[in-house]
């Protein structure tokens, strides 16, 4: 379930422009917002739900650019999987621990719950679009 920390209550139509979300509206201030935060390093102080949000939507940005790389370098199977599965892992371990600067003591199970955000659906999408980027270019 994609988070809920961007999504605006309210009504499914919206006047100020922002982009259409589960019926909220994500506004783009509060994107830029929370990018900023990441810009700031360890001197931000991260609410829950923007650590968790940001992580989610990364893994999902990062699981489709490399659904794209991989299929478009014919990277194998297993091969193929498992390095995804350990890049993902990784970058989200330097990134909350090192960038964002959030550990267990900043929550409960912080870097757990950061951990296992998101990652199903990223290896999800990163499995389609690896599957049809390939099809595409190499059949």
């Amino acid at each position: 379930m994609p988070p809920k920390a961007l999504v605006g209550g309210g009504s499914s139509s919206s006047s100020n422009g922002g982009v259409k979300k589960n019926g909220g509206v994500v506004k783009p201030s509060q994107i830029v917002a929370v990018l900023a935060k990441l810009f700031q390093g360890d001197a931000a102080e991260w609410d829950k739900d923007e650590a968790l949000d940001l992580i989610y939507w990364l893994r999902q940005v990062f699981g489709v650019l490399a659904g794209f790389v991989w299929g478009y370098l014919q990277t194998p199977g297993l091969l193929g999987f498992a390095s995804f599965l350990f890049l993902n892992i990784a970058l989200v371990t330097l990134l909350h621990k090192n960038v964002m600067g959030i550990g267990d003591d900043d929550w409960e199970n912080a870097s757990q719950e950061l951990m296992s955000e998101g990652l199903p659906l990223s290896m999800s999408c990163f499995m389609v679009v690896w599957v049809l980027t390939h099809t595409t270019f190499h059949t």
